[in-house]
């Protein structure tokens, strides 16, 4: 009988988890890729030393994209030479940065204010398809 119980407890476990739907009615979950609102890709980066994640972001030609970047531990800046970006990330705020992928390609971004000993190897790409 607790072999039948067991069998049947386990069962009903993997019948919950493995038949369970998600259901979203709002924007998908941001990622390099972001969500569009409106006809601006918005994008959530966090800072932090020494990476940005993502460290890849991607963004289709001629879109306009809205960065929201939060350095989550100390002063930071966000360098992106190609778009003439060069702004500075307060600990524990939230900076928008905002332009429009109008260069194909694909852009380094780094970090431009000396955050510690791994600060050169602080960087990304902006990938414009």
């Amino acid at each position: 009988m607790k072999k039948i119980n067991l069998i049947f407890f386990l069962a009903l476990i993997a019948f919950s988890f493995g038949c369970t739907t998600e259901t979203t009615t709002g924007s998908p979950t941001s990622d390099a890729s972001g969500t569009l609102e409106n006809g601006v890709r918005i994008i959530n980066v966090n800072a932090f030393r020494f990476d940005f994640e993502p460290n890849q972001i991607t963004a289709n030609k001629g879109e306009k994209v809205k960065l929201i970047v939060t350095s989550t531990d100390v002063t930071h800046g966000f360098a992106l030479p190609d778009y003439d970006i060069n702004v500075p990330l307060p600990a524990g705020k939230q900076t928008a940065i905002e332009f429009t992928a109008d260069k194909q390609g694909s852009f380094t971004f780094f970090c431009s204010i000396y955050c510690g000993s791994g600060h050169s190897s602080m960087k990304g790409t902006l990938a414009v398809k």
